[in-house]
């Protein structure tokens, strides 16, 4: 029944020979296409009133700014013209304390018949004339003022080298500390390290002597259970038992299996106690090895590193002193070239005058 149910449904979807053959409804599909059409046109319009109005708003945002901007320009302008109108440097308060053409415009000194003030101070020094006596007078004052000048600087040398050698001696002292200090402090590292040596040297001597006397306690504990075996008397027997009265065995010099398979496996555990506790003392000595290795190499990487320290601070101090050698060489020659030392005579030309 079921079957055949299926078979009539098919058969009913079948409703035309076109529609069979072809599988589709061709009046929906139409009605479909028809709907994506004009779908598409409403969107295609929508887009178009939004170009346009977008299109607007750009034409009115960029009038706008025009406007501002000629209203900025416009501004600016007005300002431009009321500061050369009313604003000129010469319309200001004060304007002839920083007048460029003040010496121009102004009275000349000592103009006939005008007689000046007392404190006018138009009359200088210089307008005295020029004597041999007032010129010599200004040679030897100038000639003093450079030699003592020269004798400044030759006592600030005098005082900056004095100071140098005290530097160089602190330096000098402070390097000496410091070179019996690193010296002390290697001899106490060795010492140190040859210290752990000997008492590593004590431990193993210690440890080789016991193993030795156990293994001498071992041999002759051996020896003597070996000795009480073979001379023990049921060892001399000829029989390995004895017939009592009652005529049963007793007195059995050899045991029986169950005894002999129970005192071989108390030797296997005591040999296999023995191979451990070798084992452990072979894995104890290999650690004291490792122990002992690694102490030494930890030495050895402080010593290079301490080594180190000490090369990268002689390398600092020797790049601190160049440095300050060359600045002490670089302010000498720069105080040459400003104090060229000479000897002044009255042969000499006049050094110009100082302002």
């Amino acid at each position: 029944m079921r079957k055949r149910q299926q078979e009539a449904d098919r058969c009913s979807s079948r409703l035309t020979p076109r529609m069979q053959r072809i599988g589709l409804d061709i009046a929906a599909l139409n009605v479909q296409v028809a709907d994506k059409k004009v779908q598409g046109e409403d969107m295609q319009r929508l887009d178009q009133q939004q170009f346009e109005d977008m299109r607007f708003k750009g034409e009115l945002v960029k009038q706008a700014t025009a406007l501002v901007q000629a209203d900025r320009r416009q501004q600016q302008t007005d300002c431009t013209n009321f500061s050369l109108q009313h604003l000129k440097k010469e319309q200001r308060r004060e304007w002839y304390l920083s007048d460029p053409q003040q010496l121009k415009t102004d009275r000349p000194p000592r103009i006939d018949g005008f007689t000046p003030a007392l404190s006018s101070m138009q009359m200088f020094e210089g307008e005295q004339g020029v004597c041999p006596n007032m010129k010599k007078e200004k040679r030897t004052e100038q000639v003093n003022w450079l030699m003592a000048q020269m004798a400044e600087k030759k006592t600030r040398e005098e005082v900056e080298k004095d100071r140098d050698r005290d530097h160089d001696a602190a330096l000098l002292q402070a390097n000496s500390f410091r070179t019996v200090c690193a010296i002390a402090g290697m001899q106490e590292h060795r010492a140190e390290v040859m210290e752990t040596a000997r008492e590593n040297e004590q431990m193993a001597i210690c440890k080789s002597a016991r193993q030795k006397s156990w293994q001498e306690r071992e041999i002759a504990a051996k020896k003597e259970h070996m000795a009480n075996t073979m001379e023990h008397n049921r060892m001399r027997e000829k029989f390995d038992y004895a017939i009592g009265l009652t005529g049963r065995k007793r007195d059995y010099k050899r045991c029986s299996y169950e005894e002999e398979c129970k005192a071989w496996d108390t030797n296997r555990a005591l040999v296999q106690a023995k191979k451990d506790r070798e084992r452990g003392e072979v894995d104890a000595d290999a650690e004291y090895r490792k122990i002992g290795i690694a102490m030494r190499k930890v030495g050895d990487l402080n010593e290079a590193v301490w080594h180190q320290s000490k090369k990268d601070d002689r390398q600092s101090f020797d790049a601190a002193n160049m440095l300050s050698a060359r600045e002490k060489r670089r302010k000498d020659s720069k105080e040459k070239e400003e104090y060229a030392s000479f000897a002044a005579s009255p042969n000499d030309p006049l050094p110009s005058p100082r302002c």
